[in-house]
């Protein structure tokens, strides 16, 4: 009798000792599917769509968008609007700003920010006209400065790239690069500037011949916040 007793007090133990597991592991299970099943119910995805067309003829373009966050400027992924439409469609998990930039060649690149940060829009519309490139025609660059060692700063490179892509986009395209109205009245400090740009553009891999400086531009400027102005010579 007491050989039986132990006997069935080890399978009441091994009986538990085997059950136990079993439960923590059902136990885990459930607690990963209900961790997951609220992580897709936060993470709404945000579309942006819009269309890309002529700003003259109205016509739907053939381009490639791309799309980068916001501040840090990494891009997130890129696309190809629809032949016949101009269309496009982004869709997106994370609620943010974004930058919106269209490339086509023989077009100056379109440039937008779109603010999707609000979570109660699931969409967000944003068409983009884009210039046709033209002999004389001004490009802005408003977001480029220099340090007090006439060096550009960090902060001048996205717009920079941005016209780096035109010119790799547009291979026969040459460009002016000259004072802008809040140029430094140092024409020799200006002159610095212009060539610290050029050799930018240089380093990116655009031919020398392809930016001509222009540092003491006679004519006036489109805008009184440019400190440095490129001007189309050859589409």
């Amino acid at each position: 009798m007491k050989l039986l007793k132990e006997i069935a007090t080890n399978n009441k133990r091994n009986r538990f000792f085997f059950t136990k597991p079993l439960t923590i592991a059902v136990g885990l299970l459930l607690v990963v599917t209900q961790s997951f099943a609220a992580n897709t119910q936060t993470q709404d995805s945000l579309i942006i769509a819009g269309k890309v067309f002529d700003k003259v003829s109205q016509h739907p373009i053939k381009a490639k968008v791309y799309y980068r966050d916001i501040p840090n400027g990494n891009i997130i992924g890129f696309l190809d609007t629809e032949d016949n439409t101009g269309a496009f469609s982004i869709e997106l998990y994370e609620r943010n700003q974004y930058a919106i930039e269209v490339q086509a060649a023989g077009y100056l690149s379109g440039y937008v920010v779109a603010n999707a940060t609000d979570e109660n829009n699931h969409s967000f519309a944003q068409d983009l006209a884009l210039e046709p490139i033209q002999a004389k025609q001004t490009i802005d660059l408003r977001s480029v400065s220099f340090g007090e060692d006439n060096e550009l700063l960090v902060s001048s490179y996205d717009e920079l790239d941005r016209l780096v892509a035109l010119l790799q986009l547009n291979p026969t395209l040459t460009i002016t690069v000259g004072n802008g109205a809040k140029a430094p009245a140092s024409s020799e400090q200006r002159d610095l500037h212009l060539k610290a740009l050029r050799h930018f553009l240089i380093k990116r891999g655009i031919a020398r011949a392809r930016v001509k400086l222009l540092p003491d531009a006679s004519k006036p400027t489109s805008s009184t916040e440019q400190v440095v102005e490129v001007t189309v010579l050859k589409p």
